[in-house]
């Protein structure tokens, strides 16, 4: 299963609750829901006369944003230590450089 960018925004947002569209062949959407990701609920709204999909995600879509999420905090934990170090290094060598 390969995940683009944009998939893995749309599943965050899924998540979040804050995600439907009003167009059926959504590519993003059908390649999600045939990975297993999500499943759609279709809604008709009368006053408007349209039809809206809400996906909603499925435990498989569930576990992989939550790997998604586990992933960024093992990528930016390193680099946000190790860039703090830096800087208080460079702190402490021009206030060496000052006394």
């Amino acid at each position: 299963m390969f995940l683009s960018q944009p998939h893995k925004k749309v599943l965050k947002l899924i998540k979040s609750g804050n995600y439907a569209y009003t167009d059926r062949a959504n590519e993003g959407m059908i390649y999600l829901q045939s990975e297993g990701l999500i499943v759609v609920n279709h809604y008709f709204i009368e006053e408007r006369g349209e039809d809206i999909y809400i996906p909603e995600l499925t435990q498989k879509g569930k576990a992989v944003v939550d790997t998604l999420h586990e992933h960024r905090i093992e990528l930016w934990a390193p680099v946000v230590l190790s860039s703090a170090l830096s800087i208080a290094a460079i702190v402490i060598s021009v206030i060496a450089l000052l006394i």
